[in-house]
């Protein structure tokens, strides 16, 4: 599950369905065919999944031969009777910080779109290299900041698939309607979304200028690129550095890894299918191809002395 804006302090109520654990089993059934880690690393052993969400993974791992396996979850609010149906089925879930795992120790801490959003992550992946046992492993999937919908603005722009990038506003601007064509798709944004959109962003319609308006901004690839210096105006405040988002680049991401004593095995980017215009690469030289079409960053590390 997703480390979502969207999920905070929400309330898990029902199991996870058949269709969503037998998804995430294949997912660590082919991490494990992609090597980043094994069988041995499951079997018998104790596992963390860490911003666990509905707890999907967890189960999954303990399908797979697990000793015991933990998911812990900040934001997620688990009712009694969601923990008491994972308890049946051998995983234990709590809602709680990597911080506060004490004096367990475990050969497996699996995360899932988690470190993009963490604010502190040094302190935190400190805290993981805490819990694991010498030889232990770390397995992380990042989503990279600075793809086409890196900021997360997912009402607008996606990733999907493959790395096929998907557009979900409404091109009003290329319509004779104007602000009218995109009524019912703002609305639902304003719905399903309202910590992306709402009353302020209405005021700032701009039908005369719509290269100005921040419904046509945000629905660009690379918007959060493109329009930095109107990044204030434009994106909520969720999306600024202290908000949901940490804002790290890969390389970044590694080094907190290597200085908190886990020694990277494998990695794996998956790219997205969409190039970045001359527009988006001259934005900051800084920024190159490569990172601009990074979407999802694999690392797996194990735990070495120090």
């Amino acid at each position: 599950m997703s480390f979502d804006e969207n999920c905070k302090g929400c309330q898990m109520q029902e199991m996870v369905p058949n269709e969503r654990f037998n998804q995430r089993l294949r997912e660590i059934k082919g991490l494990i065919s992609a090597g980043f880690f094994s069988e041995d690393d499951i079997v018998g052993k104790n596992v963390l999944d860490w911003e666990c969400g509905d707890g999907a993974f967890a189960l999954a791992f303990r399908e797979l031969g697990a000793k015991s396996v933990v998911g812990i979850d900040s934001w997620v609010n688990f009712s009694e009777e969601y923990v008491h149906q994972a308890k049946k089925r051998g995983v234990t879930l709590a809602t709680k910080s990597i911080s506060d795992i004490g004096d367990e120790e475990f050969d497996l801490v699996f995360c899932n779109t988690v470190t993009e959003h963490i604010q502190s992550l040094h302190e935190s992946i400190s805290a993981v290299s805490s819990v694991l046992g010498l030889g232990g492993v770390f397995f992380t999937n990042h989503d990279n900041y600075y793809h086409p919908a890196g900021s997360h603005d997912h009402g607008f722009v996606k990733v999907k698939g493959k790395g096929d990038v998907v557009f979900l506003a409404e091109d009003c601007w290329d319509q004779e309607e104007k602000c009218a064509a995109s009524n019912e798709h703002r609305v639902r944004l304003s719905k399903n979304r309202p910590f992306q959109w709402g009353e302020r962003f209405e005021r700032m319609l701009n039908p005369v200028d719509c290269t100005k308006c921040p419904y046509f901004i945000r629905a660009q690839p690379w918007a959060h690129i493109a329009y930095q210096k109107d990044f204030s105006r434009v994106f909520p405040k969720t999306m600024r550095i202290g908000g949901s988002l940490n804002k790290l680049t890969p390389f970044q991401l590694r080094q907190i890894l290597s200085e908190c004593g886990l020694r990277i095995e494998r990695e794996a980017r998956t790219e997205v299918s969409l190039a970045p215009s001359a527009t988006i690469l001259q934005a900051d030289p800084s920024l190159s191809e490569a990172l601009l079409r990074t979407w999802m960053v694999k690392l797996s590390s194990r735990k070495v002395k120090v």
